[in-house]
C-alpha cells in the first residue's frame, strides 16, 4: 500500500470475535506482520479494564471481545511468537493491559511512534498525525473517550477501533524502509529491547519514587518502604488506585512520625481512612525495619547546570543528524549520567550501544573527561 492511495471505504468490515471457537479460527491464519491495539478504561481501578483488542492481519480486521472470550490461549500464542511482528503505536499501555489481562508479554514488537523518532525530529507523535504525515490520510477520530465496556459498541466505535489498526502495517513498511535507508534500523532494534517490553512494577520499590523520600533517615525510610509496600498490596487486592487507599503525602507524614498513635492517625488521615485502615497502619508502622537502601540526593545547582549543558550538546547533535532529541537528551537520562559520571568517571548504561557511538565522545567532552 502506497502513501496517499487509501480511501476510507477500503477499511473492511471488522470481524467481531466473541467466542473461543471464532478466536481459534482467525488466529490460525494470522499473518507474519499483524497490527495490534487495545481499548481499556482506568478511572477508579488499580488495573486497567480491558474493553477491546484490535488486530489487523492481512486484509482483515478482528475485534476481539475480552468481555466474552474465555480462552485467549490462541491469541497469546500469536503474541508470544517471535516470528510474527506485532506492530503497535505507543505500545506501553497496551503491553501493560496484555500483562494484566492475559498474563502475556508480547515479543517482536515494532512501535511506530518510537520508529518515527529515528527518521525525523518529532517525538511522541500521535497515530492520527503519523497517518496523515506518511499516508496522506486525515482521520476524524471522535471516540477517544468512549465507554469501551458497554455492549453493543456503536458503529462509530467499531470504525474508530478498526482505523487504529488498519493503517499500522503500512506505517510499519514505510518506517522500516526509512530506518533501513538511513542506517538506523539497528538503533531502533536496540531500543525496542528496552522500550518494547513491559516490566511490572516491583511493589517493594515504590517508596523510592515518593517525593522527599531522600530527606528521611534510615528508620523513617524503612517505615515509608513498609507502608508503601502495604498500600501496593491493598490497592491491588481491592483493585482501586493507590491514592484511593492513601496518597503518597499521607504515607510520607506517617513514616516521618517516630511513634504512632490514634492522635497521629487522626491528624494526617481522614476519619473514614482511620476506620478502614488505622489498625493495619499502626501494625505496619510498628513492625518496620530501618531501610538498607539509600535514596539518591537531588542534583546540586552546579550539577543541574551541567545537565542543561549536556542537553544542549546532545539536542544540537540530534537536530543536525535529523532524529528526535529525546532519544539522546531526556532530562532523566542526563541526570542519571551526571550521577554515574560523578561516581565512576564513565558514561552511564543508557549511553551505551548506538548512543555511545553517536554522542558518547561529545558528552564525555562536556563532562570534562576529554
Amino acid at each position: 500500500m502506497v502513501a496517499g492511495t487509501f480511501c476510507m471505504h477500503e477499511i473492511p468490515a471488522p470481524l467481531w470475535i466473541d467466542t473461543d471457537e471464532a478466536l481459534a479460527q482467525v488466529t490460525a491464519r494470522a499473518a507474519d506482520v499483524i497490527a495490534v491495539d487495545t481499548e481499556f478504561q482506568r478511572t477508579d481501578t488499580f488495573y486497567p479494564l480491558a474493553g477491546l483488542f484490535q488486530v489487523c492481519s492481512g486484509d482483515e480486521v478482528w475485534l476481539l471481545d475480552p468481555l466474552s472470550i474465555k480462552d485467549f490461549s490462541p491469541f497469546i500464542r500469536v503474541l508470544e511468537d517471535p516470528a510474527r511482528t506485532k506492530v503497535m503505536h505507543a505500545c506501553l499501555e497496551d503491553l501493560e493491559l496484555f500483562w494484566c489481562h492475559l498474563g502475556v508479554k508480547p515479543v517482536s514488537v515494532f512501535d511506530t511512534q518510537l520508529a518515527n523518532a529515528y527518521v525525523n525530529t518529532r517525538w511522541s507523535i500521535g497515530l492520527v498525525a503519523l497517518i496523515e504525515a506518511e499516508l496522506g490520510i486525515r482521520l476524524q477520530q471522535s471516540h477517544t473517550r468512549s465507554d469501551w465496556l458497554r455492549r453493543p459498541l456503536s458503529d462509530g466505535q467499531l470504525r474508530y477501533a478498526s482505523e487504529d489498526v488498519w493503517y499500522l502495517p503500512s506505517l510499519h513498511a514505510i518506517l522500516e524502509k526509512k530506518l533501513s535507508d538511513n542506517g538506523r534500523l539497528q538503533w531502533f532494534a536496540e531500543d525496542m529491547k528496552r522500550f518494547g517490553v513491559y516490566e511490572p512494577e516491583v511493589p517493594e520499590s515504590y517508596f523510592e519514587s515518593v517525593n522527599r523520600a531522600w530527606l528521611l533517615d534510615a528508620p523513617a525510610l524503612g517505615r515509608l518502604k513498609a507502608l508503601c509496600t502495604w498500600r501496593e498490596s491493598m490497592a491491588r487486592t481491592i483493585n482501586i488506585p493507590r491514592k484511593r487507599v492513601l496518597p503518597d503525602e499521607t504515607l510520607y507524614d506517617l513514616a516521618n512520625a517516630g511513634s504512632m498513635s490514634e492522635e497521629t492517625l487522626a491528624r494526617v488521615m481522614s476519619p473514614g481512612a482511620v476506620r478502614r485502615f488505622g489498625h493495619e497502619i499502626m501494625r505496619v508502622h510498628g513492625s518496620s525495619e530501618p531501610a538498607q537502601e539509600r535514596i539518591e540526593l537531588p542534583l546540586t545547582p552546579s550539577e543541574g547546570k551541567h545537565v542543561k549543558q549536556l542537553r544542549e550538546v546532545a539536542a544540537a547533535l540530534a537536530e543536525k543528524q535529523g532524529f528526535a532529541a529525546e532519544l539522546v537528551a531526556r532530562k532523566r537520562d542526563l541526570e542519571a549520567l551526571v550521577r554515574h559520571f560523578r561516581e565512576s568517571g564513565t558514561l552511564s548504561p543508557v549511553y551505551s550501544g548506538w548512543r555511545r557511538d553517536v554522542v558518547g565522545d561529545q558528552l564525555l567532552t562536556a563532562l570534562g573527561a576529554r
